[in-house]
């Protein structure tokens, strides 16, 4: 019997282990991907800890993290620069000190680099350095000390009752570091009514309705949603549905200058990444701003022609492949007779799929993931 009962606890103490290893994993991915659409170190750590703020124990004591950013030579076989700095934790975990003389000795250096020039050939892994060269790279390694919930310290051969996860996840640089006072850059031209909620399985549109993607992603897939959540409440990985229009929930096409052309061309221009606003923009009202702040107005694009557009359903569909993640305005009240909308805000989405109606753009949609919402540039300066 007493075999059973420490098997079964074992059992329970591995299962702990393996759902407290996702959740850091999740915590280390969030942040990495913050930073890599342009936020700051403060706001990853932010990132990090929303992500299991309701799980975890948040004590610096518990954890250490490290904001990593750097780039790669043009060979793909070095740096032109790495940088790693200490931004959370008390320096108190089981392996500060094993990590910290990684930083110093290389190791870490080389382990970053291998997962940049690593390359998915069906289930073998190829390192190809040019997949690397010259990319600019953000990073979160976040070390977690866990106690397990039996006590079963010698089962697992611990150290003081803690077991210290480790997670490193890096991605390429997508966003540009930005003061938040600054007007935004790299910002594309959907404008988003905020009055929408997350999909339910009643609310999800039917496989036969979506244009692209082929196969189109089901309900089950967005493993992170919460049905019937408002916008301004969502977290990472909750997926909306946006018709087109001008109303509660919709969305809509913007462009920069209200001069150019109501067209597909323009439209087209302005959704290539990594967008063209900072170029391009100017406030519907006062034509000499050309920065982007919260309270700005933009132009609306009514052209006819942009839902037979081939460059504009070839750009989305590309977006979607490439699970590209796009910084786009949400506004509320402000709108002006379908000529411009005042800029509320700023969120960070993914586009997971669309379905485009020439003959009735209104039974148009777009189908979003939520990443964040971005408060890293466009603020207004306080009086």
């Amino acid at each position: 019997m007493p075999i059973l009962v420490l098997f079964i606890a074992g059992i329970v103490e591995f299962s702990n282990l393996v759902i407290t290893q996702n959740r850091v994993s999740t915590a280390s991915r969030a942040a990495a991907r913050f930073g890599a659409n342009g936020g700051e170190d403060e706001g990853m750590v932010l990132v990090a800890l929303n992500a299991v703020t309701d799980t975890m124990d948040l004590s610096p004591e518990r954890w250490d993290m490290w904001a990593i950013r750097g780039e790669v030579n043009g060979d793909g076989d070095g740096f032109v620069s790495f940088q790693a700095d200490h931004v959370y934790g008390a320096m108190q975990t089981a392996r500060y000190t094993t990590t910290l003389t990684s930083i110093l000795s290389g190791t870490l250096q080389a382990e970053v680099l291998y997962r940049l020039q690593q390359e998915f050939d069906g289930s073998e892994i190829i390192i190809n350095p040019g997949q690397a060269a010259e990319l600019k790279f953000i990073g979160m390694l976040v070390l977690y000390d866990t106690k397990f919930i039996l006590g079963l310290d010698s089962l697992f051969d611990l150290v003081n009752s803690a077991k210290t996860i480790r997670q490193l996840h890096v991605m390429r640089r997508t966003g540009l570091d930005i003061e938040t006072t600054n007007g935004c850059t790299g910002v594309f031209p959907i404008g988003i009514e905020a009055n929408i909620r997350s999909l339910t399985p009643a609310s999800y549109p039917d496989e036969d309705e979506f244009d692209y993607p082929n196969p189109p992603p089901v309900l089950a897939q967005f493993i992170n949603n919460v049905g019937d959540v408002p916008l301004d409440e969502a977290n990472e990985g909750y997926v909306y549905k946006l018709d087109f229009g001008y109303g509660p929930g919709d969305f809509s096409w913007l462009q920069w200058l209200q001069t150019t052309p109501d067209n597909a061309a323009t439209l087209a221009a302005s959704l290539q990444w990594p967008g063209d606003n900072h170029l391009q923009f100017h406030d519907y009202y006062e034509n000499d701003d050309v920065q982007m702040h919260i309270g700005d107005w933009s132009a609306i694009n009514t052209g006819n022609d942009i839902w037979s557009a081939s460059s504009i359903i070839s750009t989305i569909s590309s977006d979607i492949d490439a699970d590209r993640s796009m910084r786009l305005i949400i506004w509320h009240e402000g709108f002006n007779n379908g000529q411009a909308l005042k800029i509320d805000g700023f969120a960070i989405f993914q586009v997971a799929g669309f379905h485009f109606d020439p003959a009735n753009p209104g039974n148009s949609w777009l189908l979003l993931q939520f990443i964040r919402h971005d408060a890293s540039c466009g603020q207004t300066i306080a009086p």
